[in-house]
């Protein structure tokens, strides 16, 4: 034998060098056909990360955790835990390291119908002691219960593959394939003694999408859209249709609807984001190629921005957006089916009756900007004043009037109008009269309508829900209030306006914010209602529905704050989801 075979021979026996057709990771061992390839970076680090977290110290003082530490149930696992321990002569942690150390992927192949769970352990030492320990376990197991052996032993190429009820799994080198079809493993194995040439790993967008996953990414996920594109299923045919069939849908997803019809792909990554976690997809989106149809989404070329999102005090919700409504109210032949088309058509000659005559879509909507924004706040009541038994946040819509002088006086108008047909309404009904109201203040003026209490009524913390609104228009320069509570309108109108200049190349399209410790308080403004609810829907006694209201609230003090955003830029469309907890 020639001395530089002897060398690379012994390299090879020592792991200096490793084979050429070693896989690395689990992308090189699937095939091209993969639908979904989704990974778990260092399982062990995300778990300790977890346990060792503030938040967790948090939950473990709760009722409910404490309630179930007591739970035989829960004891007898832990004592069968310490057991598996002792017998792998590791904690459970350390199991889990050494399982997937190298990551967990979890793959569907559409072509033979397969999924499949890789882990790739810490080595193949720690990785085979874990398993064979977990074989010998449910054996014993099923002995004791008369059951027979869980595994049958097949052998592809000298591969051992521990076939069960539902699929097998197999071990080789520092890898752990699990799956449910026979036609994938055989894949798997052939590539994990060959290698692949054609490997899921050589599909560019997969590679592109990977060089981009941030560090600090827990976990991320690609999914193929072209082969559900194709299929036959008319759900899914529905979806990449781009239509949605249903205004509301339209208004908050039409743009996603519309990027979906041409997306070659959607990536997903979770990420560790201060103190909480935030989940993020993405789609590839050209915003020179947004049709005319969907212009009232992105706005002309995709340039159409949302308005920096206002901040009040005690905000429990708010959403900003670029919404071009009169745009899609106008276009609705186009977007919608029939049906959908002669309902829309009933409700603008409704409207156009009511707004004395006036095109509702083209005088009442196109009078505003694209800019809207939703804000919602917890009420707090005069005790001067009916407080409502049920008490509901205060929720308001804010725009920008094209012609703010002409609009003004067309819109407190509509106002009267609309006050005056509830009062005729609610006279029939037995219910309380609206009374009227002006005020002015700096940089402008609103118009209100309070409720006016019956004879005998006029305080009390067991009024009527109509207690909760007194329906506001504000008015202030170009910024237009129309608010179910004057409270509300007066503090978003006369409160200081955010700069919406960005240096950043995205645009914010939409923008969703939702603060717990207002949640939770108006959630406590109703505890008694929520628990009689509790009591007649589920047939629980007060106490049981004292115990689980109690326990939402308390775990809502957990948290901060809830984010919802919708950007775009040059090149792609970026969905973002993030929870803050409680410091």
């Amino acid at each position: 034998m020639k001395t530089s075979q002897v060398l690379l021979s012994t390299l090879l026996l020592f792991g200096l060098l490793t084979p050429s057709n070693a896989a690395e990771t689990a992308s090189e061992l699937l095939p091209p056909s993969t639908l979904l390839y989704a990974e778990i970076k260092d399982p062990s680090a995300t778990v300790s990360s977890f346990l060792d977290h503030p938040y967790y110290a948090q939950l473990q003082e709760l009722e409910p955790y404490q309630e179930l530490l007591k739970q035989p149930q829960y004891l007898q696992g832990m004592f069968g835990l310490r057991m598996i321990e002792a017998q792998l002569g590791m904690t459970w942690r350390q199991a889990v390291t050494a399982l997937s150390a190298g990551g967990v992927t979890v793959a569907f192949d559409p072509a033979t119908e397969g999924f499949a769970v890789l882990f790739k352990g810490e080595n193949e030492e720690n990785l085979n002691k874990v398993v064979s320990k977990v074989i010998e376990f449910a054996r014993k197991d099923a002995e004791n219960k008369g059951n027979d052996d869980p595994y049958e032993i097949n052998e592809y190429r000298g591969v051992e593959v521990y076939m069960a009820k539902n699929g097998g799994f197999l071990t080789h080198g520092n890898w752990l394939i699990a799956g449910n079809k026979s036609e994938l493993g055989k894949q798997l194995i052939d590539a994990l003694l060959d290698g692949r040439e054609d490997s899921f790993a050589s599909n560019s967008e997969f590679q592109n999408v990977r060089q981009n996953v941030d560090d600090s990414a827990i976990a991320w996920a690609f999914l193929n859209l072209e082969p559900l594109r194709q299929a036959e299923d008319e759900k899914l045919q529905q979806l990449f249709s781009g239509k949605s069939d249903n205004p509301a849908a339209e208004l908050l997803f039409g743009g996603v609807l519309e990027t979906l019809t041409g997306a070659s792909h959607v990536s997903a990554s979770l990420n560790a984001q201060g103190n909480g976690v935030a989940l993020n997809f993405q789609l590839p989106h050209d915003p020179d190629s947004v049709p005319e149809l969907r212009e009232h989404f992105f706005g002309p070329k995709g340039a159409g921005q949302a308005a920096q999102l206002q901040q009040i005090p005690d905000m429990l919700f708010g959403l900003t957006a670029y919404r071009n409504v009169s745009e899609m109210w106008l276009r609705s032949g186009d977007l919608f089916n029939e049906q959908v088309n002669d309902g829309l058509a009933q409700a603008d000659s409704n409207l156009s009756t009511f707004f004395s005559g006036k095109d509702f879509g083209e005088d009442i909507l196109g009078v505003l900007t694209p800019q809207m924004q939703i804000i919602a706040a917890r009420q707090t009541y005069s005790e001067d004043q009916p407080i409502p038994a049920i008490k509901i946040p205060a929720f308001a819509l804010v725009a920008e009037m094209e012609d703010p002088e002409t609009t003004t006086r067309e819109f407190r108008r509509i106002f009267h109008s609309f006050i005056g047909f509830f009062n005729v309404i609610g006279a029939m009904n037995g219910q309380p009269q609206f009374e009227l109201g002006f005020d002015k203040f700096e940089g402008g003026d609103f118009v209100s309508a309070r409720p006016v209490p019956l004879e005998g009524e006029e305080t009390g913390s067991d009024a009527k829900i109509n207690f909760n609104f007194s329906p506001t228009i504000a008015f202030s320069g170009s910024r237009l209030v129309i608010s179910s509570a004057t409270g509300l309108a007066r503090s978003i109108a006369t409160a200081e306006r955010p700069t919406s200049e960005s240096s950043s190349t995205e645009k914010m399209n939409t923008q969703m914010e939702l603060n717990a410790p207002q949640l939770q308080l108006a959630l406590e403004d109703n505890r008694s209602h929520l628990i009689a609810q509790n009591m007649l829907n589920d047939g629980h006694t007060r106490e049981e529905a004292e115990q689980q209201i109690g326990i939402l609230l308390e775990a809502l003090k957990l948290f901060e704050q809830a984010d919802l955003s919708l950007s775009t830029d040059d090149s792609s469309l970026k969905i973002e989801f993030g929870i803050e907890l409680n410091e």
